[in-house]
């Protein structure tokens, strides 16, 4: 087992060694009538073996998808999300921190943790505008007539806005990502399925995670095992 892996390759590597050894037991073993076929183990070393090669040699992008209040500076989640970020950091030894965030909201939280980073959101252009408000408060301007009676719900869209602004994220990320290989990308839960996709359109390696603060339930920085969902 190669001891200079690192991140998801270490990862793979060991799994590689592992499951090497189980099959050399499984073969030193008298079956009798064994298949000549290729047998689950064979498939998952080679599908495994694979996938190591294309960690070394594709960058790797690593998404968190959660929801934007957690983000500005001061929020209550800051201490929670700062867990999740160095625990994605450190299992896949990332080097770059990207975020979806808005310049005119003011330097976020993740931009002073101290890891080289870069906002790779939109800008304030009309082709990335959305809908800014709740459909019961003044100013939303989409599908419905805002209405104070209205249950609290936002509407998402226009939707080719959001694929304009989901197209022009990917492009910073190649920007972003052109002197690192493992990048870790913090972007509103919205977008998290659509930038996966593109992203390994765009020829990267990608693993997705979701993570929403629970203000009500945890305080800053108490929660020390991240839950974090793979999607």
């Amino acid at each position: 087992m190669d001891e200079q892996q690192t991140g998801r390759s270490a990862i793979l590597a060991r799994r590689i060694y592992q499951l090497r050894k189980h099959i050399e037991l499984c073969n030193s073993l008298p079956l009798a009538g064994a298949s000549p076929e290729l047998d689950e183990n064979t498939l998952e070393l080679e599908r495994m073996l694979a996938e190591l090669v294309r960690e070394q040699t594709h960058k790797r992008v690593v998404l968190l998808g959660t929801e934007h209040s957690c983000q500005f500076a001061g929020n209550i989640g800051n201490a929670d999300l700062r867990i999740r970020l160095d625990f994605l950091k450190e299992q896949f030894q990332g080097t770059m921190l990207m975020e979806e965030w808005s310049e005119n909201s003011g330097p976020s939280f993740v931009s002073t943790l101290g890891m080289t980073y870069e906002n790779v959101g939109t800008g304030p252009e009309r082709q990335y505008r959305t809908y800014p408000s709740s459909i019961q408060y003044p100013g939303y301007d989409g599908t419905l007539d805002f209405d104070a009676s209205h249950p609290s719900m936002g509407e998402y869209g226009p939707l080719d806005h959001q694929e304009n602004r989901v197209r022009a994220m990917v492009e910073h990320v190649c920007t972003a990502m052109a002197r690192h290989h493992v990048g870790i990308l913090l972007i509103g839960l919205a977008h998290l399925h659509s930038m996966s996709q593109k992203l390994l359109a765009a020829n990267f390696t990608v693993s997705a995670f979701q993570w929403l603060p629970s203000p009500s339930q945890e305080k800053p920085g108490e929660d020390t095992a991240p839950r974090i969902t793979s999607v």
